[in-house]
């Protein structure tokens, strides 16, 4: 499709298990959205899987692509292009994410080991140990330096480069007690989150389907909130611009808006789950302004939801399965408002009161029943039984045809 020369083009990427970078325009609500591959065919490898995203700096107008075998290329938004490529050396393992940090990146590897590469002098500066299997890392967007590590047996951990040992934690959390059983709960952390506003505020989702909350100004560093939000792993977890809220999905495609305020002792709040999904959710990306939050997984397509709808304003098939996504800030925010008022309006079967009638009646009514309520009808055969009912009476007037008039249903 011909594509509209202006810089609010491609508001959204995605990177595929096939190692495609896709641009994706969401523009009016009347018109579908416009699609874009970025790589050639003849490029597609499932060794070249892209496996992380992220903006090289607050402009948004370069964007650090990780693949699965050790190669960081950098792509350009104006130009639409990738710009650089880089096959880091010395490395055994698959890259889990690659973050930008001043003028160096922050490589996370499956082996536990955090590098900070510097790329005038080719070398990484800093080697940070944070245990093994590593499969998460993500800086803090109000203060770079922070970022937060968890894995497979890897608990939450908090890690700042500009402290006087980078090298050490400067927060390390604490497992749950033993459950009833007094067995060790297991630790497995798939996806990291820091609440809106918040350097101290950190939400976990769990490969054992909890949802937590830690908080690191606590001395006894164990979560303060610990939600069962499913029975299967959680993939992915991402906050909005509500400071309090954050969007969870699961393997099974199960996504849902949890509010993470203590009202339950300890329990988080689950709003809604949102609907349209099909598969494995593999990465979820909100707006941090407006309302808005685009996802994607292994059922190929890209999903864009309103916070405060259940079902999906936009979804398009990209025809592979995709494993992360970005939104611009310049996504526009007024976009679907009046298809989302729209939707306010129309009635769906959850919504509907299924409370039973109340038959009973006021003191003037004196015991009559109100003539706007249908009568009961009398309870009819099944059909079954009917048949069964049937079949007797053939039988009977079969044996003695005089005895029609004693047959009673």
């Amino acid at each position: 499709m011909d594509l509209v020369e202006s810089d609010s083009n491609f508001n959204v990427y995605v990177g595929s298990e096939t190692g495609v970078l896709k641009g994706v325009y969401y523009g009016s609500t009347e018109s579908p959205p416009h699609l874009k591959n970025f790589h050639s065919f003849d490029q597609m490898s499932e060794a070249q899987s892209i496996i992380s995203m992220s903006w090289a700096d607050e402009t948004q107008k370069d964007i650090l692509v990780a693949f699965k075998t050790p190669l960081l290329k950098i792509y350009n938004t104006k130009v639409r292009s990738f710009m650089t490529a880089i096959k880091l050396p010395n490395i055994q393992s698959e890259i889990v994410g690659l973050h930008a940090y001043k003028n160096s990146y922050l490589v996370g590897l499956e082996t536990g080991e955090v590098r900070l590469w510097e790329l005038m002098e080719d070398k990484s500066v800093v080697n940070i140990s944070t245990g093994k299997h590593l499969a998460k890392i993500l800086p803090c967007s109000h203060r770079k330096s922070i970022f937060a590590t968890g894995g497979k047996e890897n608990d939450l951990q908090l890690w700042d480069l500009e402290s006087s040992s980078p090298t050490q934690p400067i927060f390390q959390a604490r497992n749950l007690p033993h459950d009833e059983l007094d067995l060790r709960v297991p630790v497995w952390v798939q996806d990291i989150a820091f609440l809106s506003e918040s350097t101290d505020l950190v939400a976990v989702g769990t490969r054992y389907g909890q949802l937590r909350l830690y908080d690191t100004l606590i001395p006894n560093r164990r979560p303060v909130i610990n939600l069962p939000f499913m029975d299967h792993p959680l993939m992915a977890v991402a906050s909005t611009h509500n400071n309090r809220q954050v969007i969870v999905g699961s393997a099974k495609g199960k996504v849902g808006l949890v509010d993470l305020r203590n009202r339950n002792k300890g329990v988080g709040h689950v709003v809604h789950h949102f609907l349209g999904f099909t598969g494995s959710v593999r990465s979820i990306a909100s707006h941090p302004q407006a309302p808005y939050f685009v996802s994607c997984g292994l059922d190929r397509h890209l999903y864009l939801h309103h916070l405060h709808q259940k079902s999906p304003l936009k979804k398009s098939f990209l025809k592979s399965r995709l494993n992360c996504v970005l939104m611009a800030d310049h996504f526009n925010q007024d976009f679907s408002t009046s298809e989302c008022e729209s939707r306010e309006d129309q009635v769906h079967w959850q919504n509907i009161d299924m409370e039973p009638l109340d038959t009973t009646t006021s003191s003037d009514s004196k015991g009559t029943i109100p003539t706007h309520l249908p009568v009961p009808r009398k309870k009819r055969f099944s059909t079954f039984k009917q048949a069964a009912v049937d079949q007797m009476q053939l039988s009977l007037l079969s044996k003695n045809p005089h005895c029609y008039n004693k047959v009673r249903l």
